[in-house]
């Protein structure tokens, strides 16, 4: 359940044609610093699974609200317009992935936050989710 909604976000990610990578957050900003060449980037982050309710068929996953981060990277642009790069990726982000069919319910935005601000480069995390009836 979790690599195909995984997958189908970092598909939609990379449909947008924004980023120079996209993939599987591995949580080490500092090696992004090192290697900028790589910016803009989206990363997607498994973030968390709650049960919306008890269950006790072991053999079938309980209702549940599944929780991705899309971490989005650039550098931030000299110039009066340095945060607009930023924002275009992060209203992108939210159009491509609201109403975003999975195999297990439909993907929406619910927050988005700024992460970091360091050396040069912004982080915004886009959280997305979506509840998963079997």
């Amino acid at each position: 359940m979790l690599t195909n909604i995984q997958n189908t976000i970092t598909a939609a990610l990379t449909g947008l044609e924004l980023f120079k990578d996209v993939g599987f957050w591995q949580g080490d900003l500092g090696e992004v610093i090192k290697n900028p060449a790589r910016l803009p980037a989206a990363w997607v982050l498994f973030t968390g699974l709650q049960f919306t309710e008890p269950y006790t068929r072991p053999t079938v996953i309980p209702p549940c609200y599944v929780s991705f981060t899309v971490v989005l990277v650039a550098r931030n642009l000299a110039g009066p317009n340095r945060t607009a790069e930023s924002y275009d990726q992060i209203d992108s982000v939210c159009a491509a992935l609201s109403g975003l069919e999975t195999e297990y319910g439909s993907l929406w935005p619910g927050a988005v936050e700024l992460s970091s601000v360091e050396h040069g480069i912004t982080v915004y995390s886009v959280h997305v989710g979506c509840e998963y009836y079997k």
